[in-house]
């Protein structure tokens, strides 16, 4: 059997409202009260600025499929005001700043209620990928069960990331995604390779655009296999820095070692940097 977890209201606590289709904005993590209650569970957009970002939550579902938005409900979490997004398979999209996008079925949002009145104050932010069952009164998540897969998508030019959860706290602007996390860069022209990589867990830099793969990282592009503890990926550069005791790449018989690689995502070339070493064929004519 599948685990699923299970979130418990606090009894006899008021109900949260239905979101109709309406757009709220949230200024320097602020949550404002939302709308009143309607019939409408899909369609709603919350926009969360910050001093550095700013994020746009949409529930793209429909409502035949089970999408549902409710806001501001204090009955989920003691001291907390929740708002839930579900939007079956991948209807939920966050927006960055207009240029990276984050697809998932679940985006949860929460903010202390003594900081929900205009005091200074962050939410958080948490996208997740599964089924959710709401409980009938008040409507929170009774039951969520996880995807089989890492589904939460974050995407950023040619770049594609799976994660099993994407979470903002309110103290930063770098986002922790967890593993298995899977990154796929598309190749640019026909004469590049896809390159494909793996990690146990990455953080995202809201204020720089970057992400950053942790532990056990595999990158392969073409015949060239690159190992290291982290990397760090500027996408608008193309390039990628593998960090490791050492970071190791080869291809075919070549290797070469060192404490930082660089990585031209492009042209599929590495540069090595500190306690170089390595076993290079040359062929002498």
């Amino acid at each position: 059997m599948r685990r699923r977890d299970r979130f418990a209201p606090l009894a006899g606590a008021a109900v949260g409202a239905a979101l109709a289709v309406a757009t709220v904005v949230v200024a320097v993590g602020v949550i404002a009260p939302l709308v009143q209650p309607a019939i409408a569970q899909s369609g709603t957009t919350l926009r969360i600025v910050r001093e550095d970002s700013t994020m746009v939550i949409t529930n793209e579902g429909q409502a035949q499929d089970g999408a549902r938005t409710v806001g501001n409900l204090p009955a989920c979490e003691e001291g907390v005001l929740t708002t839930i997004f579900y939007g079956p398979g991948d209807g939920v999209l966050m927006v960055i700043d207009d240029e990276t996008t984050l697809r998932s079925s679940v985006a949860i949002i929460r903010q202390a209620q003594e900081t929900a009145e205009g005091e200074e104050g962050r939410e958080t932010v948490e996208l997740l990928d599964g089924t959710v069952t709401f409980a009938q009164r008040p409507p929170c998540i009774e039951e969520f069960e996880p995807a089989g897969e890492p589904s939460v998508r974050l995407e950023q030019g040619r770049t594609t990331i799976l994660a099993t959860r994407f979470f903002l706290d309110e103290e930063t602007d770098i986002a922790n995604l967890s593993g298995p996390v899977d990154l796929t860069r598309a190749a640019g022209q026909e004469d590049e390779e896809e390159l494909v990589a793996s990690s146990d867990e990455m953080t995202y830099d809201l204020s720089t655009d970057r992400s950053t793969l942790t532990g056990n990282v595999v990158v392969v592009s073409g015949d060239r296999r690159s190992e290291a503890h982290e990397l760090e990926l500027d996408e608008a550069a193309g390039i990628a820095l593998l960090r490791g005791t050492p970071a190791v790449s080869r291809e075919g018989d070549d290797e070469i070692r060192g404490e930082t690689l660089i990585y031209y995502l492009d042209s599929n070339d590495v540069i090595v940097q500190g306690n170089v070493g390595g076993t290079l064929e040359i062929e002498l004519d």
